[in-house]
């Protein structure tokens, strides 16, 4: 039985405006979809430098180097649909969770301290903690702060490889894709 939804925040809960640019100005968007998504996570994980990833997603896409710049680097907003879903139809019956890959300081731009207190029932934030998604660790211990098994909660997360962490973990997963997607995967898996 789930008893605990735990959200990633940026890409889930702060959604970034430009992939939706690149998208909807790249005819091959769906061919190169992958890759796109993986030169995203090179420069995630610091393997990358942002002019790097800038350039290489120009090359992929055809589009300039200072649209790039312009259109995808700037522009994260909440997504206050989700968060409204999360609010109205989620809160009431499960616990909800915060667990971040994300630099310390940083969450305080888009969740206070207070309405992280009011918004999640435990957010654990990779800084804070030194465990980093999709590292099984950070899964556990989210669960742990909710008071739940792995097996009680579900993540929800547009990378892949930390849904992949999180069912190694022993949590079910959702990859992100929208709101509409998500609202039909986590159906499925709470009709279990």
């Amino acid at each position: 039985m789930i008893k605990a939804i735990v959200f990633d925040c940026f890409g889930v809960l702060y959604v970034h405006h430009g992939p939706e640019y690149i998208k909807n100005h790249t005819p091959q968007y769906d061919r190169i979809r992958g890759q796109l998504k993986d030169l995203s996570n090179q420069a995630d994980y610091g393997l990358i430098s942002q002019a790097d990833y800038e350039q290489q997603v120009s090359e992929l896409t055809g589009i300039s180097v200072g649209l790039v710049n312009r259109h995808t680097l700037r522009g994260f907003g909440r997504n206050n649909e989700l968060m409204d879903y999360i609010e109205s139809q989620l809160r009431p019956e499960y616990k909800i969770g915060l667990l971040s890959n994300i630099s310390r300081g940083t969450m305080e731009k888009f969740f206070t301290k207070k309405e992280r207190e009011q918004l999640f029932d435990a957010a654990v934030l990779s800084s804070e903690t030194g465990m980093i998604k999709p590292s099984p660790s950070a899964f556990v211990y989210i669960c742990e702060l909710l008071g739940v098994a792995t097996s009680e909660a579900i993540m929800v997360d547009d990378n892949l490889e930390n849904c992949q962490g999180a069912r190694f973990a022993g949590m079910q997963a959702v990859t992100y894709d929208g709101l509409a997607h998500l609202k039909t995967s986590l159906q499925k898996l709470l009709d279990k």
